[in-house]
């Protein structure tokens, strides 16, 4: 995926990301999940880029975009879905023993695996 892929393929492939995100809450995949989310983070981030230069007349890429909650007045349902899914794999990493917290109760990152690594 680069700038030049057009927003309807960022789209499928957002979809499919929130699918497999929900796949792997399910089924209890930390590591997973947190490679996932940044993926669908950075995917998010370009989809935002390339729609500025599309039509608001595009009904379907309109549809879709409300469909999933990445598109409304503001924000607010795409905002509560990615703080569920902060809630739930912050939940997962600690029941998994793979966070770690510093004496100021922050905690601190995982180790990258090779998937996480391309997405940083």
């Amino acid at each position: 995926m680069n700038r030049e892929t057009p927003p309807r393929d960022l789209l499928e492939r957002l979809e499919v990301l929130l699918e497999q995100e929900r796949r792997c809450l399910l089924s209890w995949e930390p590591q997973r999940l947190l490679e996932l989310s940044l993926q669908r983070q950075a995917l998010q981030r370009l989809l935002q880029h390339r729609l500025r230069g599309v039509s608001r007349k595009d009904e379907w890429l309109r549809r879709r975009l409300e469909k999933i909650g990445f598109l409304n007045r503001s924000n607010l349902r795409l905002t509560r879905a990615a703080m569920k899914v902060a809630a739930a794999l912050a939940t997962a990493l600690r029941s998994c023993g793979q966070a770690t917290y510093g004496a100021d109760g922050n905690a601190r990152p995982l180790e990258a695996g090779p998937l996480l690594q391309k997405v940083i």
